[in-house]
């Protein structure tokens, strides 16, 4: 998955080191100053044929445009640092991230944690020892389903 944060900065990255303006880069991608500044700023990507002009204009591969090839680390204080949370998601739930779920499950939105929740009650997840601890009793109740009615019950099936 292409990380929209981390390309938007490459592009800022490239026109900066290259001495242009935001108004000079658009103007040669035939683009508003407003489309640049998106993409600069991760709030979204450029459709393919900006993509194909940047890689020309900047000198540079298309992998090297989306940061492809570099890994960027996660920071588990602060998962979306650097990161967009489309891309988090996506790491977390296909499990290519070194960091303990329950260590960074209260950073996630509602969405995010049902979303995680649902991956682990359908298999796609392991579900982390203790970590009815870190559940409200509605997620609770979706983990575990209506038998369980406590803490208790929900620790032995953590275990």
């Amino acid at each position: 998955m292409i990380d929209q944060i981390q390309v938007g900065k490459k592009i800022k990255e490239e026109r900066l080191n290259r001495g242009l303006t935001q108004d000079e880069l658009s103007a040669s991608l035939n683009i508003s100053r407003q489309a640049l500044s998106k993409w600069e700023t991760g709030i979204s990507l450029p459709p393919i044929e900006a993509v194909v002009e940047l890689v020309r204009l900047l000198n540079m591969s298309i992998e090297e445009l989306l940061c492809l090839n570099k890994a960027v680390p996660i920071d588990k204080d602060n998962l979306f640092v650097n990161h967009s949370r489309l891309y988090v998601m996506d790491q977390l739930l296909k499990d290519k991230i070194d960091i303990k779920l329950e260590e960074v499950f209260y950073q996630l939105s509602k969405q995010e944690r049902l979303r995680i929740l649902h991956a682990i009650r359908e298999g796609k997840m392991k579900r982390p020892n203790q970590f009815h601890v870190y559940l409200n009793e509605a997620e609770k109740k979706f983990l575990y389903g209506n038998k369980r009615r406590n803490d208790d019950d929900c620790k032995k099936n953590d275990d």
